[in-house]
């Protein structure tokens, strides 16, 4: 049978069309007749589609690209009921993976109201639903954060203003946005000014706007926090930096430095304070200002040694060199004040001619005053001494307060032990100079061990040939020590 032939006869019998006996017979050579022609007219009249463009779901083991007929693709979805083709529609969908992963709160007092949005967003958010101001409250506590918060003005108990007010005091980051039926000009103002709101919706809002608004949100909510982690990784990079210049120019003011922020560290514990991160910063750049002060003059003071009236001059400056060079650290304003009245009394800070500090920045000066006075006796005293010298001062000169958190760091319980390199350990304070066998300082007494440092200090590789050992180190939690 000639090639054309076959692919007739073929053609036939996979669409079901009889052909006569001679369009069949491989011994006929008569001519086709009208019947034959007929039929082949029809066969070439219908559209053909591919089983992979008709059924673009079909399990791989099917044949792709099988040619099959129209009519048959319309006669499998007619054998479907109308749900079971929403159904087997819903169930290629609902399981997909929202596009965004940030979560999303939706809070309104109508529950067909979430289910509506629910079931137009489920498959491009991460929503969580809210019926009310306390189921609210509640999941930003139990399932939070949320990138965007989605909410009703007008609800029982707890209304949208006060929710997205709690949220802006608690959640900063997150992006407020208010869906609301009522769209008078109070209401609009009073959510902007109280829940500072990234958007305004009326009720009746379309999916499409509210989708629109959402993505929105999503991006200045990623905006803020990597403008925020881009911020503090170059603060900590900065005052990375900043220290270890310190120590490297100056290992008696680093040493000091370092002293300094392990007594602000448990002053504001003792205290209470809720932000102390900035007083700490400020402890550890309190002596930045040295670094331009000749190490003679460092020497004199750690040894207490009275100053010439040109050395006090350069030793009174220092903090307002420390405060220009950190002010310009971004976020660094408020400690850069702090630094610049380290040393201002405290009856000043409070009187009538205070300068001009917030409250918070005032408590961090005074903190400062009464850690840097307690060290420069307690290098030559001892602990004990120097919390007697400031509990004792009435002229004004200290916070009380803060003098009663010191006077209560005394009950502390830590030993004394003399030790090599080995036995040295993070959290250790060093009781005496850390010298080289040469006899220079490698790090002054006073200081905290840390990861950093104990790292750097192993890297001479033998100890006895680089350090002089043993030397003694304080341990918090051992028995009362009158060494103190």
């Amino acid at each position: 049978m000639p090639d054309r032939g076959r692919r007739r006869l073929s053609r036939a019998r996979r669409c079901g069309t009889r052909l006569p006996y001679a369009a069949s017979n491989s011994a006929c050579t008569h001519p086709p007749t009208p019947h034959l022609l007929a039929a082949k007219d029809a066969l070439m009249s219908e559209p053909l589609l591919t089983e992979s463009t008709a059924f673009p779901h079909a399990p791989e083991s099917n044949e792709s690209g099988r040619t099959i007929r129209a009519p048959d693709i319309a006669d499998r979805r007619t054998r479907e009921t109308p749900r079971e083709r929403r159904s087997s529609e819903s169930r290629s969908t609902s399981d997909e993976p929202p596009v965004f992963t940030e979560r999303i709160l939706l809070v309104d007092d109508e529950p067909h109201v979430l289910k509506g949005y629910q079931r137009h967003l489920r498959n491009v958010f991460d929503l969580v639903l809210a019926e009310g101001g306390p189921a609210a409250l509640a999941s930003l506590g139990s399932q939070g954060p949320f990138a965007v918060v989605v909410s009703d003005i007008r609800m029982p108990e707890v209304s949208g203003l006060q929710l997205l007010a709690h949220v802006r005091q608690h959640h900063p980051d997150t992006i407020r946005i208010v869906l609301t039926g009522n769209a008078d000009q109070k209401t609009a103002v009073d959510a902007v000014n109280d829940g500072r709101i990234f958007r305004f919706l009326n009720k009746p809002c379309s999916p499409e706007t509210l989708r629109t608004a959402i993505e929105d949100g999503i991006r200045q909510h990623r905006l803020i926090r990597g403008e925020r982690d881009l911020l503090s990784r170059t603060l900590s990079a900065s005052v990375a930096l900043m220290t270890e210049v310190l120590s490297l120019s100056s290992p008696l003011a680093f040493g000091r430095a370092m002293r300094v922020k392990g007594v602000v560290h448990r002053l504001c514990e003792a205290l209470g304070e809720k932000s102390a991160w900035d007083i700490e910063i400020a402890a550890m750049l309190s002596q930045v200002g040295c670094i331009a002060l000749p190490e003679s003059l460092l020497r004199k003071l750690n040894d207490g040694v009275p100053l010439d009236q040109a050395e006090a001059d350069l030793w009174i400056g220092h903090p307002k060199v420390g405060a220009e060079l950190v002010g310009r650290i971004p976020r660094l304003e408020g400690v850069a004040k702090m630094i610049a009245h380290q040393r201002t009394r405290f009856d000043i800070l409070v009187g009538d001619e205070r300068p001009d500090l917030d409250d918070h920045q005032r408590r961090g000066a005074a903190i400062l005053k009464v850690a840097l006075d307690q060290d420069a006796v307690a290098v030559r005293s001892g602990f004990a001494e120097a919390v007697r010298t400031i509990t004792g001062d009435r002229s004004g000169r200290y916070d009380p307060e803060v003098g009663r958190a010191l006077a209560a760091l005394v009950g502390e319980r830590f030993e004394i032990r003399a030790i090599d390199l080995a036995g040295l350990e993070v959290g250790m304070v060093l009781e005496d100079h850390l010298q080289s066998v040469a006899g220079g300082i490698l790090v002054p007494k006073g200081q905290e061990v840390t990861a950093a440092l104990l790292k750097r200090l192993r890297s001479f590789g033998d100890p006895d040939r680089f350090i002089r050992q043993p030397f003694r180190v304080r341990v918090l939690g051992g028995a009362p020590s009158s060494a103190a």
